[in-house]
């Protein structure tokens, strides 16, 4: 009885001064209270740090020359919190490649110079196909000082040939193998980038498929990114679009600023969360079944 007394206390000092008498019942003034914290915790749920990891969160999407599409989506997020030269980050992805369903999960570092103006970064990698279980670890190298960047990357499969059909005649294997780039931003317009990438595969008993891409992305809106780019290996050109959850930049179409800039000299106030360098997708090549 207690109780019941104090909830019709609480209720009558949320009324304003002056208010007219108004008959509630005991369930209309629960659920009055029980909305009224409901909407306050959802308010300090939005602005709290929790909600920060939709903030680097990207959703993709590329079309194949068939007319296939390619989504994926992928986030990265800090380890702790960061100091002020060293960050350490995970990265995880989930995508339907051309060969299936594939998981990335990544962990890195990102190092500081003593004057701010270059950062390092070192990663590994594990992949996972869904599949056909094929597994492949990597670890990457990067480099950027200024507008300029420069990457490499190491790929080791650890599976073995998996069958990929339910005779068991047909076999894949994944392949091993390696690339780089370099890559630079323009001076004047700072939310275009431009990459050479060069890789190989290792086929053991076959040639190793050497080749290259040239690709350009634009970060058009803080949300809106979009990839442009030509592959050497099948002649193909290819588009991609990505979708942050977060705000990124510098854009294109940015408020209060000229699409064509000068941002001066790029120094790195704090190790940046951008995406570890690593190619996503597994790569296999028939085999002969035992």
């Amino acid at each position: 009885m207690r109780g019941i007394l104090l909830v019709f206390i609480f209720l009558s000092l949320l009324q304003p001064p002056g208010a007219a008498a108004e008959e509630v019942s005991l369930e209309e003034g629960l659920a009055k209270v029980g909305n009224s914290y409901l909407d306050q915790e959802l308010r300090n749920f939005k602005k709290s740090a929790r909600y920060d990891w939709l903030e680097r969160t990207d959703l993709g999407l590329r079309l194949q020359a068939d007319g296939t599409p390619v989504y994926v989506i992928e986030t990265v997020q800090p380890l702790g919190d960061p100091a002020e030269r060293i960050t350490s980050l995970t990265q995880f992805r989930l995508g339907n490649d051309t060969g299936g369903l594939v998981a990335n999960a990544g962990i890195g570092r990102r190092i500081l110079s003593a004057d701010k103006a270059s950062m390092y970064t070192v990663s590994i990698f594990y992949d996972y196909g869904f599949d056909h279980g094929h597994e492949r670890i990597g670890g990457s190298i990067e480099y950027t000082r200024g507008r300029n960047k420069y990457q490499a990357n190491l790929y080791y499969a650890i599976s073995e040939a998996r069958a990929v059909n339910s005779s068991n005649s047909l076999y894949e294997r994944a392949l091993s193998g390696y690339d780089y780039s370099v890559g630079t931003t323009l001076a004047y317009a700072p939310w275009a980038q431009f990459y050479i990438k060069g890789f190989g595969w290792n086929h053991r008993d076959l040639a190793d498929d050497v080749d290259f891409k040239v690709y350009t992305q634009l970060q058009v809106t803080p949300r809106l990114n979009i990839e442009w780019g030509y592959l050497d290996n099948d002649g193909e050109h290819y588009g991609k679009i990505l979708y942050s959850l977060g705000t990124k930049g510098p854009a294109m179409i940015e408020k209060g600023k000229r699409i064509f800039r000068n941002e001066g000299e790029r120094l790195f106030f704090e190790p940046r969360l951008e995406k570890l360098p690593h190619k996503n997708e597994i790569y296999v090549v028939p085999v002969q079944g035992d």
